[in-house]
């Protein structure tokens, strides 16, 4: 009899140590699962990361991109004054000299007046 309670015993802890194992099998396949889930989660969640980070080098390059563009732009326009200074300085040096010369001429086209006055003051004098 003890033989067949010892091996009754055996057979209930061998269906219980069986039950125990399928239990722990599936306690193992859930943490896989889980596990699995948020892997997949947090590699969808470097992919968005890595997306949106991709998206702004994007904005910054076309940023860039246009702060060149402007800059390039000032630097023309900045020598575009610069030459237009010089040509307005010699512009006005020429004006200035024009406008002296005129003076110039202007006294002695009076001065020849006056001369030509007194040449016909004098021819009339003689007649």
């Amino acid at each position: 009899m003890k033989d067949q309670t010892t091996s009754s015993n055996v057979a209930t802890m061998l269906r219980q140590s069986q039950v125990e194992l399928q239990w722990i099998q599936r306690q193992l396949a859930m943490i896989n699962a889980r596990s699995a889930h948020h892997n997949h989660l947090h590699t969808k969640g470097k992919k968005a990361k890595l997306h949106a980070a991709l998206q702004e080098k994007d904005c910054l390059n076309v940023e860039l991109i246009n702060h060149n563009l402007k800059a390039s732009k000032y630097d023309q326009v900045q020598c575009d004054y610069n030459q237009l200074r010089q040509t307005f300085a010699v512009v006005s040096r020429e004006r200035d000299a024009a406008q002296q010369q005129r003076n110039q001429l202007q006294v002695k086209v009076e001065n020849l007046e006056q001369l030509l006055k007194h040449m016909h003051k004098a021819l009339e004098l003689k007649r």
